[in-house]
């Protein structure tokens, strides 16, 4: 089964904000973060339950190469 994502209107903020931090560095660094979280957030939607469960049915996984973290709720 797929699952379908949203942002929480907190969480959007927040990664606006990195693509700008990253951004103002390095166009590139920007572009492999906003890569990287949309390649996790595909793999998440495909298979939720493979990540560490954080609590209850909350579960997290972090990013390879930045220092970011997705939560997963139900």
């Amino acid at each position: 089964m797929k699952y379908r994502h949203y942002y929480d209107p907190v969480a959007l903020v927040e990664f606006k904000e990195a693509v700008e931090w990253y951004k103002y560095r390095s166009s590139v660094a920007a572009e492999n973060f906003v890569k990287e979280v949309s390649e996790l957030i595909y793999t998440i939607c495909k298979d939720p339950s493979r990540f560490r469960n954080l609590y209850s049915d909350f579960r997290e996984t972090s990013l390879k190469k930045y220092p970011n973290t997705i939560c997963l709720l139900p």
